[in-house]
């Protein structure tokens, strides 16, 4: 399973070129399993993001067709590692539990397009984002074809859509939720 991070795709300062990086499957955090952060950090942030599950495999793949190769969204949230001198980017946004994952909703199951689904996340009680997937950059149809162009996908692959909203520190006892059109999908206790 691939697990696929994007930088930067919301908003009006978002650039249409994909800024990817890669996470290990083991920096996924399910919905209701608790988040423990590590100490390697002396402190940590989280950004959400709309993430997209791939439902088929699939290799360079038109953007008119990439529509039929994603079969389910949730809200995820990215922790990061801030603070560490002489660590690696790779290692202060991919360690275990960095990638929160919420619970899957099939598209077929929304209340309609996907650009009119209302995001929102939340760190304790402070709204981190509120907004929808027409704020992106790089729709997910083309991120999906332009990735397809480098990597092959495969089912279950999971896609980070960008980093949205500011990013909120995170600390022990926080709660971290999301929801799609009121629906809660996310529920995290951090230890």
């Amino acid at each position: 399973m691939k697990v696929i991070g994007i930088n930067g795709n919301y908003g009006s300062a978002a650039s249409t070129a994909l800024d990817v990086y890669l996470m290990a499957d083991s920096a996924l955090q399910f919905n209701r399993r608790p988040l423990f952060l590590p100490d390697f950090a002396p402190a940590y942030t989280a950004q959400a993001a709309l993430v997209v599950r791939i439902g088929r495999m699939g290799r360079h793949i038109a953007p008119r067709f990439a529509h039929r190769y994603w079969d389910a969204v949730t809200v995820g949230m990215m922790v990061r590692a801030t603070g560490c001198e002489g660590l690696s980017d790779a290692i202060t946004r991919s360690f275990d539990g960095a990638a929160v994952l919420g619970t899957m909703v099939a598209v077929d199951e929304l209340s309609g397009a996907i650009e009119q689904v209302t995001l929102e996340a939340r760190v304790g009680d402070t709204l981190l984002c509120r907004g929808n997937a027409s704020q992106l950059a790089v729709s997910i149809d083309e991120m999906i074809a332009r990735l397809s162009q480098y990597y092959t996908f495969k089912t279950g692959d999971l896609i980070y859509t960008g980093e949205w909203g500011d990013a909120l520190p995170v600390t022990i006892n926080d709660r971290l939720s999301g929801s799609l059109d009121g629906r809660n999908v996310l529920e995290i206790n951090v230890k």
